[in-house]
């Protein structure tokens, strides 16, 4: 069929080369078989150019269809693992909010719970028989904790403080406890009264930290040690 189309083709391109037309006056030109097979073959080899450049883009748009489908694969497939990953990272998510969710509770019940024992220690509600650990006063009294007899001087001008009795006039005993230590039970007599204070000094062979006891009031007239961590209870 090629070879039909070449040869017509080839007969066409010679009438239209030549320039002859056919009429009454003219004479009519003939091609020779050498020319027709001439054109057929020049025709041919650009006809098989044609064909042979279409061949090789049509290789070249191949190549380039299997490298994209090639890419698309590849971008399919790092799409499923970063899907993979996300879903991964949103349930780690998800377990550490949990987590987090879980340690504010608890830090609020501790919280909670480190508020009321420090409302007890500081008298702030008590029991319900208004028991507590530190006197309302503590966090505002301090005392030297030097030796007994300082201690006698200092308690009588605690009680007398908030009185109008002259500290002057105001007596005290103090009662040893332990032959080798001040601790004591000190006295203090006012306005025909008597307040016993169980007073302690630090002692790092008996685990022992400077202390006063109302045996009066039924709580800590002073409790430094203890004082300091309850104040950082509310600092954190």
């Amino acid at each position: 069929m090629l070879k039909k189309f070449l040869v017509c083709g080839a007969v066409v391109l010679l009438f239209a080369a030549s320039g002859c037309t056919v009429g009454d006056n003219s004479e009519m030109y003939i091609p020779t078989i050498e020319a027709l097979q001439a054109v057929a073959t020049e025709s041919a080899a650009s006809f098989s150019n044609q064909q042979e450049e279409l061949m090789s883009e049509k290789s070249e748009l191949e190549a380039d269809l299997a490298t994209s489908k090639s890419e698309i694969e590849g971008f399919q497939t790092n799409a499923a693992e970063l899907q993979s990953e996300i879903a991964l990272l949103e349930d780690s998510l998800n377990d550490l909010e949990g987590q987090i969710f879980d340690l504010r509770s608890e830090k609020s019940v501790a919280e909670s719970t480190a508020r009321s024992y420090k409302d007890l220690f500081l008298a702030n509600t008590g029991d319900e028989v208004g028991e507590f650990v530190l006197c309302g006063n503590a966090l505002d009294t301090e005392f030297g904790y030097e030796n007994k007899v300082t201690m006698r001087q200092e308690l009588a001008e605690y009680l007398a403080k908030d009185t109008s009795i002259n500290p002057n006039t105001i007596t005290t005993q103090h009662q040893m406890i332990w032959s080798n230590t001040d601790d004591g039970l000190i006295k203090v007599f006012m306005g025909g009264y008597m307040y016993p204070f169980i007073v302690r000094f630090e002692n790092p062979d008996f685990g022992s930290q400077n202390s006063v006891y109302s045996l009066t009031s039924g709580c800590y007239s002073d409790f430094p040690a203890l004082e300091a961590n309850l104040l950082a209870i509310s600092d954190e």
